[in-house]
Parts: structure tokens; C-alpha cells; sequence
């Protein structure tokens, strides 16, 4: 078994006419977790030189991130106990943000 960002750069690969391209990243964003693997193409060989998983909660990274820059580029504040509808729509757009990237 690999993993499923080694899966999709063999994918990749074999779909792709590669001629100037040594080198592949490739990185699977879950909710509570980050894979990547890199792969490197020499002489028609696909090798996988490296794999890692972060246990990283990206949907809170994200809303965290955006949080602070609202607050510091707009002066506002989407987290207080009486901004529930705002926050989610936060959380939400965070999240569909972080499933366009992945496509």
C-alpha cells in the first residue's frame, strides 16, 4: 500500500506527458491531517523520495489565520460569543476554500 499522494503523483505521471519535470510535490489536505509525498522523475523512473503526515488541524489553522486578518486589516471581530452565524460562515468558507485547493 502507499499513500494517497504517492497514488495520485504516480497518477499524475501516467496521464501527463512530463519532459521538463523532475520533480513532483504532491500534498493531500485533510481535515485533521496533511500528507505529502515527493516524487522524482529520472530516465522514465518514478521514485518516491520522501513522505510525511502532520497531524495538523487545517480547517482551525485556516479559520485562525483568517481571523487575525480580519481583525488586523479590518478592525473586526468574528469570534465572540454572540457572532455565531459569522464565525460558522467563516469556518464554512474555510473549508470550501481548502477543497478547491485540493482540486
Amino acid at each position: 500500500l502507499i499513500k494517497a499522494p504517492s497514488a495520485a503523483g504516480i497518477a499524475f505521471c501516467l496521464t501527463n506527458a512530463l519532459k521538463d519535470l523532475s520533480h513532483i510535490l504532491v500534498c493531500d489536505l485533510g481535515a485533521t491531517y496533511f500528507d505529502f509525498s515527493l516524487l522524482s522523475l529520472t530516465d522514465c523512473v518514478l521514485a518516491e523520495r520522501a513522505v510525511g503526515t502532520s497531524a495538523v488541524d487545517l480547517d482551525a489553522s485556516l479559520v485562525r489565520f483568517c481571523l487575525q486578518d480580519l481583525r488586523e486589516r479590518f478592525n473586526v471581530d468574528v469570534s465572540g460569543p454572540d457572532k455565531g452565524e459569522a464565525l460558522w460562515r467563516l469556518r464554512s468558507g474555510c473549508e470550501a476554500a481548502k477543497r478547491k485547493l485540493s482540486q
